[in-house]
């Protein structure tokens, strides 16, 4: 038999911390799981460009720092020292900022700056929106705008966009959050594709802003609107999500090492069955989302007895009531994307954001895809916190 093949997945980061739990769930799915150093803490952290002037050097300073809760800083040190076993392992892998790489944060904040004139962009980002103010930390200084220059030169990455959308009668903090929740999600969005990684959305936040990213604002058919996202949506629990997050909250890292030896290797399985449907699924073309969504629906019902198949094998764990049971909401899903290529995706984000597409000139079009020879796949991996059965 044909090794499988491997499949290493990128945490995208939220406002706090990654819980145990969550890590914890990924990690039985994933050969792999790379999260993001908390000192990557900005869209452009300082010192990442530096561009040179006839008068003047600048170095960019922490641009649209990101937001984050109290004890961001931490609880997240704790996490880390905690798994110091699987990060020896290589299971867990901590993504240093890019180094030295200006283009790849230049691109970052030309997506950025386009994403955040989108209304869909913003109203996803923020469904926590309230009277109050924000329950996190903002930090102060740049939020958007154009790239830092000399007075009268322009900053190699500085695109004519339209204005940041704004949504009226709310506290400016709440759009300042919605921004910066935008710049962050695209930004490892990028990140997890230049690491050949699957990106995986732990949290609301991250899967609407995905779904947005994932969806088609175009009016071409090949992509999926917002209305029928679901329809696209697979979900991957063959176990009860909220039993399993209680069990693996109550489990010690070495518990959880245990059952993913003896689990692993069934869910390889029924991996390559998915990717392999969804790759084929992602070159198919159909002619319209009529045809595109019955591609869906049909692989829907073929892959029922894999894991009804894969179900059993957890059965045989015994380490909670897994089996699967309705009202619990969450879980592991798969979204399958029918843009022809990741690249297109990020076209069309800056596209749509730029006051003239012509100011986006060959220079600035070779800098955009993210690194080469990147897996091309149409899969993206949403694992949300399950609702406690009513």
């Amino acid at each position: 038999m044909a090794d499988k093949r491997n499949m290493h997945g990128l945490i995208i980061p939220g406002d706090g911390p990654l819980s145990q739990a969550a890590l914890k769930r990924q990690l039985l799915f994933f050969d792999s799981v790379s999260v993001i150093d908390p000192k990557d803490r900005a869209l452009v952290n300082a010192g990442e460009i530096t561009e040179t002037f006839p008068n003047m050097t600048v170095r960019w300073e922490d641009y649209a720092a990101y937001p984050r809760t109290e004890n961001f800083l931490e609880e997240y040190s704790y996490l880390l020292g905690d798994t110091k076993i699987l990060q020896r392992k290589g299971i867990l892998r901590i993504l240093a900022p890019l180094q030295k790489n200006p283009d790849e944060a230049g691109v970052n904040f030309m997506l950025y700056n386009s994403a955040i004139s989108e209304p869909e962009f913003i109203v996803n980002a923020i469904p926590d929106l309230s009277q109050n103010k924000p329950n996190v930390i903002i930090p102060n200084g740049m939020i958007c705008g154009g790239g830092m220059a000399q007075s009268g030169f322009h900053s190699k990455y500085e695109l004519k966009v339209n204005n940041p959308y704004k949504l009226s009668g709310i506290d400016y903090a709440w759009q300042a959050l919605a921004y910066l929740r935008v710049g962050r999600a695209l930004k490892y969005m990028r990140r997890a594709y230049t690491e050949n990684c699957f990106p995986i959305a732990c949290d609301t936040v991250n899967h609407n802003i995905s779904k947005v990213f994932l969806s088609d604002r175009t009016g071409t058919i090949g992509a999926h609107s917002l209305q029928e996202f679901t329809n696209y949506s697979i979900s991957l629990e063959v176990v009860d999500a909220w039993e399993l997050e209680q069990a693996l909250n109550e489990m010690s890292w070495d518990d959880v090492l245990k059952i993913r030896r003896e689990i692993l290797p069934k869910i390889a399985t029924f991996r390559d069955y998915v990717i392999s449907k969804a790759n084929v699924l992602g070159k198919s073309q159909p002619d319209s989302a009529d045809e595109a969504k019955k591609l869906i629906i049909d692989l829907k019902g073929e892959f029922e007895q894999k894991k009804e198949n894969l179900a059993t094998e957890w059965e045989k764990l015994r380490i909670a009531s897994l089996t699967k049971g309705g009202g619990a909401t969450g879980g592991l899903s798969l979204v399958t994307s029918f843009s022809a290529a990741w690249e297109e995706n990020l076209f069309n984000v800056i596209s749509l954001g730029l006051v003239a597409v012509s100011s986006l000139t060959p220079e600035l079009k070779s800098l955009i895809p993210a690194r080469r020879k990147v897996r091309k796949h149409p899969l993206y991996f949403t694992t949300l916190f399950p609702l406690k059965p009513t």
